[in-house]
């Protein structure tokens, strides 16, 4: 991957831009009537045709998924290459995604990797790890772990909970990096903290159930199933409710784990 992007992006962009010259010219049978938009849509297409980069980037998602109007993704994509002409990182992710989709352009997957590549070294989080996803799954580039996982680290030291769930599995398992279940926990607790539920509970069960390098703390367990099951996540209710049955971790307490089993089957 590049190391020094801008360098490399403008180099790419001015090809890309180039190919691209029918998305950024005007497309005015593709436009939005003004006279048929609310009142917070007409700003945001005012302030777009003045050149605000965010508004093009806004604009170009209300059109791609038809808010406020009937969804236009080739002039989403004019939008969106308006604002990446002027190297704005989001822009890049959703001008690459969409030519990688061939949704509403001409697909083109050589150039949509560049620019999500791009977008993904100037820390857009969406573009590591869909940049993850195509390395996971050898879509669009050849499959790779390590570098699956290289991007999810990426995202996730970003703060993206998913990106951080997806790391600490990997490293559960040593998928692409070393199995290592104290850095797992790490990870899942940072999502945990953001109030992920799928994350509280995953670290709740890491915790009851411990790990060759990570020593069991049903307390630990109890505090963290606790908040994933408070959010409804069924199977921390199941956790739950065998922690008290067995008086593991908590004080033992049949009442309380009959409600989280019937809660957890309704």
């Amino acid at each position: 991957m590049p190391r020094h992007p801008r360098r490399t992006l403008t180099l790419t962009l001015g090809v890309t831009l180039t190919a691209l010259a029918t998305l950024s010219a005007p497309c005015r049978a593709q436009m939005p009537d003004p006279t048929q938009l609310p009142g917070l849509i007409l700003h945001t297409l005012q302030q777009a045709q003045w050149g605000d980069p965010q508004a093009q980037i806004r604009l170009g998602a209300m059109l791609e998924q038809g808010i406020g109007m009937p969804s236009q993704p080739q002039a989403a994509g004019h939008w969106y290459a308006l604002a990446a002409s002027r190297l704005e990182p989001d822009a890049l992710y959703h001008l690459g995604r969409l030519m990688l989709e061939g949704k509403g352009i001409p697909g083109d997957s050589g150039r949509g990797l560049q620019l999500m590549s791009l977008a993904a070294e100037l820390n857009v989080a969406a573009a590591q790890v869909q940049l993850a996803n195509m390395l996971e799954l050898g879509e669009h580039l050849p499959a790779s772990q390590t570098a699956a996982a290289f991007w999810l680290r990426r995202a996730a030291e970003l703060g993206d909970t998913g990106a951080q769930t997806r790391l600490a599995e990997r490293h559960l398992v040593g998928r692409g990096v070393e199995i290592n279940a104290v850095e797992a926990a790490r990870w899942l607790e940072l999502a945990a903290q953001s109030g992920d539920r799928n994350a509280q509970a995953r670290l709740g069960r890491l915790w009851l159930e411990g790990a060759p390098d990570l020593a069991r703390d049903p307390a630990q367990a109890g505090h963290w199933l606790a908040l994933a099951a408070g959010q409804g996540e069924t199977s921390a209710m199941e956790l739950l409710a065998g922690m008290f049955e067995r008086g593991d971790g908590v004080a033992r307490d049949d009442r309380l784990a009959q409600f989280w089993r019937a809660q957890a089957r309704p």
